[in-house]
């Protein structure tokens, strides 16, 4: 009931005001219901001012600077409709993200990284990174036929990303859009259908990620029952759903590409631009009649898959929305924009006259009045303006409570401290409660605890207490698996029922499962039950597990080779990798069939069983000269197993069995024996990437065993050590390399080191020179010329050598000296490398190598 303090100034505010001046009344008042809502609170439909923003890849960034300057302005949209990197903004922007908070991801972003397929090496299992090294191209069959890609890319990495910004998003609004702090729209086009879609609800990341889904680059997205690809095929400034809501005045941004000059039109990407650009002309104009406002920025022909200079591009935005301000305030003015002249307090707030005087838009004053509501102790306060005269009224003093907070005992000690855990002694008003929540969530979501939230505020007495739940998992399940599992999917997630949801475990878990290569990408969707439980939904899209693999390479020693493979990744759903290799060419011939276990349930064991035939050739040489050459042919099998680790790479125990014939080239002589080996291998790859890597280092280490007492008829013990590593600073890469081995006994001839045992060595084609014990090191460095030449390099190096054999006197061994220069190019085949060395043996030697290494 209202008190008569009330009821009067109500009724002297309808006595005074004047009918023919613009009215604004408003109420505020502090509620326990407010504070235990766990939605955001929009819940308007009504649409007066539209804000519409297209796609144009990165020219689309730019629209961070129109919203910074509309924002700034007091210009805040009922309704953002975003289509491609407009829903990417667009949507960040509805999520609740600021116009600095957008300009700072835009800026921290590695959008080269993020529009990459290529799974981080460094979430990779060893014997993944081993598996990928050999092959440039795989070819997928599904129920028998040949699987054409849909796409080049299934942006995995982009998707993690949305997924992250948005989960808050998703699960406060409770997966609908017009429960956002703006409402939102993400446009795709249906394929199956060619119709426009305006997605209003779902998983937020999502829906974005299906809007900017370009054809041929970017795979189709499943969202709902839609196969989604770019909404900016049908709609590239999508002014038509606005209008199709009934939004009375639509500011609208178009960032779409220009038309390429045709001597830039040179690769197929820009033509496929150009293509998609000359389609949307006709589309784009139509759009343009329909807005309010349109706002083109000018983007100097900036390319949209050009992700530098990001400051630019938001300042010309801005630019662009600074000239647009008059039109804009001219269009919405009449009915948005009012004029303060007076302002009368009760009580008298100090520096409100200045706060609130002059030209405002109604939003604007409504946030700045509850910003000063919340300052004051008043319980509630009631707002009008009649005549330029602004009447600003605030009631009663707000009751204060004691607070005890729980919920957060399971979390980390640098969350749980008693700050948040211990009793508030000092009684509070719901107002400072409120804060005082919201500090703690927010203190949570920047420790990655995501979907924290207020699950429930209960008065008794003069208490308040709050349960705040940090985001825990009731349940977990999974969606798109047919073939796969659902144990082999729990091995590799690090979220089960009863865990506190948290961004790097999530993150980790949707990369783990990735890595297999078994799909195409992996997201997950979090939901509430109908009492209020955490629902974690891990989403696969499966890739067809029978895969046609192909490698290519050539190099002096070992001439033209060809690699092919016949894998089934996932047999009967079990992640066992079953596959039947061969490779080779002029001066070797392999066939290996392989049973393989990247890890072995959730332990860090793998297992690898193989059946393998070998026939290579060797070379004998006498003062650097081939004096003989024999052929030696082995068949076998190989057991393995031992613990691998993401980032420390594998140590494994291997078996190793073979029946080898040597026979020499010319002659009848032929030799067989059998060879039984014990090993302990150790491996570690952390490079960044697989070609001219610019970070990591791999470390290869052996003790390998072959004794009578193993049942072969070969003796002797290898020790064998190799280490390399990549430091980069501005455009330099420098590559420091160190190899250490000794063989004690006799060893058959195949298995002394050569001088090229683990890598090139300047000057030499890499078997010339044969030894038992091997001591070498050197540097490379490798300048990248991405300035003038993408994805090619200079490379420089040198190196000291040191390989001898126990019979030889030590004052004959001596250091031999490389040096080098090459050229290297990255290509979709694998590195290329042509370059020349010489040695201190007065012997030089050009080279070209090429392709990945089997």
């Amino acid at each position: 009931m209202k008190s008569p303090a009330k009821t009067l100034f109500l009724t002297l505010l309808i006595l005074i005001g004047n009918p023919l001046s613009q009215n604004f009344n408003y109420s505020k008042s502090i509620t326990l219901e407010e504070l235990i809502s766990k939605e955001y609170t929009n819940e308007t439909q009504k649409c007066d001012l539209a804000l519409v923003l297209s796609g144009g890849g990165a020219r689309g960034i730019a629209q961070i600077g129109v919203i910074e300057i509309l924002d700034s302005a007091g210009i805040k949209p009922d309704i953002i409709i975003g289509v491609s990197m407009g829903a990417v903004v667009g949507g960040l922007y509805a999520a609740g993200y600021t116009p600095k908070e957008l300009d700072s991801i835009a800026r921290s972003i590695n959008w080269g990284e993020l529009l990459s397929d290529i799974p981080e090496r460094s979430i990779m299992l060893q014997t993944q990174k081993e598996t990928e090294s050999k092959y440039f191209l795989t070819i997928r069959f599904k129920a028998g036929k040949l699987l054409i890609p849909s796409g080049y890319l299934a942006a995995q990495k982009l998707l993690n990303k949305l997924s992250e910004l948005t989960a808050a998003a998703t699960i406060r609004s409770k997966k609908n859009f017009d429960k956002l702090p703006i409402r939102f729209r993400s446009v795709i086009t249906d394929l199956t259908t060619g119709e426009a879609i305006a997605l209003r609800k779902g998983n937020l990341g999502e829906a974005i990620r299906a809007s900017i889904s370009v054809p041929i680059l970017f795979m189709p997205y499943t969202i709902d029952s839609f196969y989604a690809v770019d909404g900016g095929l049908r709609m590239p400034v999508p002014v038509e759903v606005a209008k199709k809501l009934g939004c009375k005045r639509i500011i609208a941004v178009n960032t779409t590409a220009q038309l390429i000059p045709r001597n830039q039109l040179n690769t197929f990407n820009k033509v496929a631009e150009q293509t998609t650009t000359i389609m949307q002309q006709d589309l784009i104009a139509s759009e343009r009649l329909l807005a309010d406002v349109w706002i083109e920025p000018d983007l100097r022909n900036h390319n949209s898959t050009d992700f530098t200079n990001i400051d630019s591009l938001i300042e010309w935005g801005k630019d662009a929305a600074r000239k647009a301000l008059p039109k804009i305030f001219e269009t919405i003015k009449k009915h948005e924009f009012i004029k303060i002249d007076t302002i009368i307090s009760t009580p008298e707030i100090p520096g409100l006259k200045n706060l609130l005087r002059g030209t405002i838009t109604t939003k604007m004053l409504t946030e700045k009045l509850d910003s000063i509501f919340r300052t004051t102790a008043a319980e509630s306060m009631f707002c009008s303006l009649r005549a330029g005269t602004l009447f600003v009224k605030f009631f009663g003093r707000r009751r204060k409570y004691h607070l005890i907070i729980s919920g957060l005992e399971d979390l980390p000690n640098n969350i749980n401290d008693s700050n948040f855990t211990d009793n508030i002694k000092k009684p509070l008003p719901l107002n400072k409660i409120h804060e005082i929540i919201n500090v703690i969530l927010g203190k949570l979501i920047e420790n990655g605890y995501l979907i924290a939230h207020l699950d429930s505020l209960k008065q008794k007495s003069d208490t308040m207490f709050a349960f705040i739940n940090p985001g825990i998992i009731d349940s977990v399940k999974f969606s798109g698996n047919d073939i796969t599992r659902r144990w082999v999917l729990n091995s590799h997630i690090k979220l089960s029922k009863g865990d506190i949801f948290n961004k790097e475990a999530i993150k980790q878990s949707i990369m783990n499962l990735y890595s297999t290569g078994l799909f195409n990408w992996v997201s997950y969707d979090l939901t509430t039950s109908s009492d209020n439980k955490i629902i974690l939904t891990i989403k696969l899209n499966e890739k067809p597990n029978i895969a046609l693999r192909f490698g290519l390479r050539y190099d002096e020693l070992r001439k033209g080779e060809v690699a092919f493979g016949v894998f089934d990744d996932n047999f009967i759903g079990t992640a066992l990798k079953i596959g039947a290799e061969l490779w080779g060419g002029e001066r070797r011939q392999n066939l290996k069939l392989t049973l393989q276990a990247d890890k072995i349930w959730k332990t860090m064991l793998g297992l690898r069983m193989s059946v393998l035939f070998n026939r290579s050739k060797y070379d004998h040489f006498i003062k650097m000269e081939i004096a003989k050459t024999d052929w030696v042919e082995s068949f076998g099998t190989v057991f393995s197993l031992g613990p691998q680790f993401r980032k420390l790479g594998k140590v494994v125990i291997e078996l190793e069995s073979r029946k080898v014939v040597v026979k020499t080239v010319g002659t009848d002589e032929k030799k067989d024996f059998l060879m039984h080996k014990l090993c302990a291998k150790s491996a570690t790859d952390t490079y960044d990437k697989r070609q001219f890597p610019t970070s990591g280092k791999k470390v290869f280490m052996l003790l390998e065993m072959s004794q009578d007492i193993l049942g072969g008829q070969t003796s002797f013990t290898k020790y064998f050590a190799h280490i390399e590593s990549a430091y980069s600073a501005f455009w330099f890469t420098f590559l420091p390399w160190f190899t250490a081995g000794h063989i004690a006994g006799t060893p058959p001839f195949f298995e002394r080191f050569r001088i090229g045992q683990s890598r090139m060595i300047w000057g030499f084609r890499g078997d010339e020179l044969t030894g038992d014990d091997i001591l070498a090191g050197g540097i490379d460095l490798r300048i990248n010329l991405r300035k003038r030449f993408k994805r090619s390099y200079v490379i420089l190096g040198g190196s000291a050598n040191n390989i001898w054999s126990h019979t030889q006197p030590g004052k004959s061994i001596k250091t031999i000296w490389c040096g080098g220069i090459a050229l290297g190019l990255e290509t979709p085949l694998g590195p290329l490398r042509v370059g020349w060395g010489r040695s201190s043996l007065y012997r030089s030697h050009i080279f070209v190598r090429f392709g990945y290494d089997f």
